[in-house]
């Protein structure tokens, strides 16, 4: 309630008082000033996101303020012992020299006006003479356009032409979940506007929360992160301070929702595969989730994130081919930790409707098979259905070391275990396999 009749009133971080007393203590002098004790040398956060025009002093003197790199909010770095801190903003000087045209163009407007007034006394076609205060009514009207406009629809707080959302359907809403998160939190829905983003690109989710009881003295925070299919991969991640509604710590609003936008970034590595959404809320004060009605301790929101790439640059050093489906550019097959482990990269040609598996067998010198792996292609994470003309994907099988083994046999088939037909160079190949040495072999470029 404070910040609504004094928007500009700054203190610590409460959350950092919280986690960090006795070493850090706060005593608010005024809106503007506030005493600080440190014990040792620490930077300390205040509520307030820094951007230009902010200023600060420090037990009198000016000193550097700048934005912590969580979040961005202005940040001090202060000595041991007591300061008085001061934070005030002065503007920018483009603010500076937006008001002056302002007053400059409204004089200017003005003046325009009486001299086509005195013009039209001292003429004998005042008509003629009137029509030159037309250009400074238009420019009188426009500034005080501006002013009604930037006062009572643009400025925050105004409800001019805004959507008012009851308090568990959100308008901007996209997908409806309702779940409840531990019997603390409902996650009303989300919206997600993409389907797709690059490797060291954007991914933004918006989700709607509301509390089911107070939190006061709780302190929870959300995690999303956007996950492979198998959901043992994390691809990017966002994890704030608190929910949309601000700190739980401090009580948490149950008479409307809150939203909130994660925007994540992809790492640089993620492979050109499928992806999904989780979310989960941590308490804090534990480090465990809080867990669903089914006893899950996430959400997997629905729609699917293809990651955009063709994958890995590999040298073609084979001449394979697999049906219509996938061509064998490179194998390499090296023996680490009692195992073989084989790595095989396929060049997509098509999509397959049906689910694609890869066996992997470790044959004797007479051909017979010692050991063996069968396995959906990308052990499931990245489905042929899914599969773009043009990708270049990696495939990795793993098989017991066995001093009998003196090659891999590799091949795919179809549910039912109809193999799919091997030729090289144009020619069939016995038994639609891929004989494969044990040769560790260099595919990247």
């Amino acid at each position: 309630e404070q910040y609504i009749t004094n928007p500009l009133r700054l203190t610590v971080f409460r959350q950092d008082m919280i986690r960090q007393w006795p070493d850090l203590q706060v005593e608010e002098i005024s809106d503007d000033t506030i005493r600080v004790s440190v014990a040792d040398a620490r930077p300390v956060r205040f509520r307030q996101y820094y951007f230009p025009g902010w200023a600060a002093t420090l037990d009198g003197e000016p000193t550097e303020i700048y934005p912590e790199d969580e979040v961005g909010m202005i940040t001090i770095d202060m000595p041991p012992g007591e300061h008085t801190v001061r934070l005030y903003y002065v503007g920018t000087p483009a603010q500076h020299l937006g008001a002056l045209v302002t007053l400059a163009a409204g004089g200017v407007g003005l003046m325009l006006g009486m001299t086509a007034r005195h013009a039209t006394r001292q003429t004998s076609q005042p008509v003629t003479q009137a029509l030159k205060t037309v250009p400074a009514a238009f420019i009188a009207v426009g500034l005080v356009g501006f002013a009604l406009v930037n006062t009572y629809i643009i400025a925050p707080g105004t409800l001019w032409f805004r959507h008012q959302s009851p308090p568990d359907a959100p308008v901007y809403m996209q997908q409806r979940v309702d779940m409840n998160f531990g019997n603390t939190f409902t996650l009303l829905g989300y919206t997600l506007a993409q389907d797709s983003a690059a490797p060291g690109g954007l991914l933004n989710v918006e989700l709607f929360w509301r509390a089911l009881r107070d939190t006061e003295g709780e302190d929870y925070r959300p995690v999303v992160q956007l996950v492979n299919l198998n959901v043992d991969a994390a691809w990017a991640v966002s994890e704030p301070f608190s929910p949309g509604g601000g700190s739980t710590t401090f009580g948490y609003p149950l008479d409307r929702f809150a939203s909130e936008v994660h925007v994540m970034r992809l790492y640089d590595d993620v492979p050109p595969y499928m992806g999904r959404v989780l979310v989960r809320m941590i308490d804090y004060r534990t480090g465990m989730p809080l867990l669903l009605p089914d006893g899950r301790d996430s959400l997997i929101l629905e729609p699917l994130v293809r990651v955009a790439g063709a994958g890995a640059s590999i040298e073609k050093n084979l001449d394979y081919r697999l049906g219509d489906v996938v061509e064998l550019w490179c194998a390499s097959v090296r023996q680490e930790n009692g195992s073989y482990q084989i790595d095989l990269y396929w060049h997509t040609r098509g999509m397959l409707a049906d689910t694609l598996h890869t066996f992997v067998h470790g044959l004797d010198a007479t051909g017979e098979i010692v050991t063996q792996q069968d396995a959906e292609t990308m052990q499931g994470d990245y489905p042929s259905r899914y599969w773009l003309l043009g990708q270049t994907l990696t495939d990795r099988y793993s098989l017991p070391a066995d001093t009998a083994v003196t090659q891999i046999a590799i091949g795919l088939y179809v549910p039912g275990g109809t193999r799919l037909p091997v030729t090289q160079g144009g020619q069939p190949v016995s038994d639609d396999r891929v004989l494969l040495p044990l040769e560790e072999i260099h595919c990247s470029r």
